[in-house]
């Protein structure tokens, strides 16, 4: 990162050197008649100091941009998702696979941030290609869930606060493997995933089936014809979740209206 914050600098410093070298002009000292159109060149030179204020600050923009982008590349790699999720007490073999894999960090398949409300994300994808079977997607969650169980502060994974929809027995009871990973559900959509305390924080874990190869309209055990997709891959997401339930959230915000109605309404007015 420092290398990178190096190389943003330095350029900035060169295109700044550019940008002030442009206003040299012939030298003063020599009065004859040629030196005079210099002169007269000179005038014209510092007639575009706004010009050159507003190249100024055009390279102060293009320098918070090559900052911006060396922050972001820092956090796109394999190494930078490790990092978040072992902050969030997630070690490397905890989340690995146990397949051989490829990881793409260059679409963004990892990331990492290491912020207190930042995310681990990372995609494995089966390194020779084949589908991956639901036995090896069930071990690999199985192999997750239990490592956040063992690091937590309750020694128990947990539904928390991330659940608004359906029936949420409440962020301090204990989830079950197949809770969390939907099954026995009828809802249509089903977001695999659940919570656990650590530190002192709640931590949210998704995790889904990745890179959908192929699909297909089949017959089910029961005779329906259903699609059936096809995977190669699966992803994690650890990342520092809302820490106070929705309804405590909704009660902070209308204690918010009580106390500073008018300033918030007058705030809001210009959009």
């Amino acid at each position: 990162m420092k290398k990178l914050l190096t190389i943003a600098l330095a350029l900035i410093l060169a295109l700044t050197l550019a940008a002030c070298g442009g206003n040299d002009a012939a030298s003063p000292d020599s009065k004859t008649g040629d030196n005079q159109d210099n002169a007269n060149d000179n005038t014209d030179v510092n007639t575009n100091d706004t010009d050159s204020d507003n190249d100024k600050i055009n390279l102060e923009d293009a320098a918070g941009d090559i900052i911006d982008d060396a922050i972001a590349s820092n956090n796109k790699s394999m190494a930078a998702a490790f990092a978040a999720m072992k902050q969030r007490g997630v070690e490397q073999a905890d989340v690995e696979p146990d397949w051989e894999y490829t990881v793409d960090e260059e679409a963004f398949h990892a990331y990492g941030d290491t912020g207190d409300y930042g995310h681990g994300l990372i995609r494995f994808t089966k390194a020779d290609g084949a589908y991956l079977t639901d036995e090896e997607y069930d071990a690999w969650a199985k192999k997750l869930f239990v490592a956040t169980a063992n690091v937590s502060d309750d020694g128990y994974n947990i539904y928390g606060h991330d659940v608004l929809f359906g029936e949420n027995p409440g962020a301090d009871v204990e989830i079950t493997f197949d809770a969390a990973m939907g099954k026995g559900s009828d809802a249509m959509f089903v977001m695999q995933g659940w919570g656990y305390r650590y530190n002192g924080s709640y931590i949210r874990v998704n995790i889904e089936q990745a890179e959908e190869k192929d699909s297909e309209y089949e017959q089910n055990a029961d005779g329906e014809w259903v699609w059936i997709h096809y995977y190669n891959g699966v992803q994690a997401d650890v990342a520092t979740g809302l820490q106070q339930s929705f309804d405590d959230t909704w009660g902070d915000v209308e204690d918010a209206f009580d106390d500073y109605g008018d300033e918030i309404l007058d705030a809001l007015e210009g959009f």
